[in-house]
Parts: C-alpha cells; structure tokens; sequence
C-alpha cells in the first residue's frame, strides 16, 4: 500500500489520507507512516474513530508508553488522559509554550493526540520545527551557542 500523503506547511507536518488506524496490523503500512513521521516530525490522521486500547496500539507502534507525572490517567487505561477545556477556561492545558515530556531523561519519541473536537480555527496545540530553527540560524550564533547546553526540567510544575 503506497499512502497518499499532503504536507501542511513549509518546516514540518503533513496529513496522512486513505488509512484507518484502528485495528490496523500491516506492518509495511506502519513502515510507511514511520517513514512519514521521519521526514516530516508531525503526522495527521483526519476522522479516526479510535478506542483507548487502539491508541495504546498506535502509540506502541512508536515506542512504549510513558506516565506523565502531572495528571492521572484514565482508570483501565493510566497512559492515557483526557484534556477538556471549557468555554470559560482561559489557560492552555501546559499553561505555555513547552516541548512534551522533554524533562524525562529518557523523553518519548513522540506525543500522541487524539482529538475529539477542535475549534474551527486557532486553538492550543502548536508545533515548531527546532531543526529549521537552528538551520536558520546565522554561522556566528551557531558559533555562540554550540558550548552551551540546554536543562530541562519539570520543577516549575511543582513551584508555587
């Protein structure tokens, strides 16, 4: 099966057509959307209808799963949590800009989301292309930033 696939901006991300996730066991269709997520570090799948046991199965395919340490996960499933946001709600669930789980000294692969409804437009979730970034850079801040090394921490979730 050769996926049909459309990009969805210039750094990163393109949208996968013409697959159903759940259920799926085809290993050369999973090579496919490896490959996919490879080169293009964001992947969407449009109109899936998945189960908690079938996001675990899609999440598996990249790599075990991971507890995040600041919410519980649902009770049959504890990999898995739900995010709601409410009309009167005025904070992003991260509460600002952040790279998932990058804290971990073994961070995942990947993030999983499983949207149920979305906005129609704007919303939360934004991704960012930090090879781009850096490529973008000129040769002498590459220069001043290559002795430096980044901490990522966790900490500031339990300030305060």
């Amino acid at each position: 099966m050769l996926l049909r696939s459309a990009p969805l901006a210039g750094a990163l991300g393109a949208e996968i057509l013409g697959v159903s996730l759940a259920g799926l066991k085809d290993d050369s269709v999973w090579d496919e959307i490896h490959r996919a997520f490879l080169a293009h570090s964001v992947i969407v799948f449009r109109d899936q209808k998945l189960e908690p046991a079938d996001i675990m199965a899609v999440g598996g395919r990249f790599g075990p799963p991971c507890y995040y340490p600041f919410v519980t996960g649902m009770a049959d499933y504890p990999y898995i949590f739900e995010i709601v946001k409410e009309p009167a709600d005025t904070r992003n669930f991260g509460g600002a800009w952040h790279s998932d789980s990058s804290y971990q000294k073994e961070p995942p692969l990947a993030t999983l989301l499983y949207a149920i409804e979305t906005p129609s437009a704007g919303g939360d979730t934004l991704f960012t292309s930090t090879y781009a970034a850096y490529d973008a850079l000129s040769d002498g801040m590459k220069k001043m930033l290559a002795p430096l090394i980044g901490e990522f921490s966790g900490e500031l979730k339990y300030a305060g």
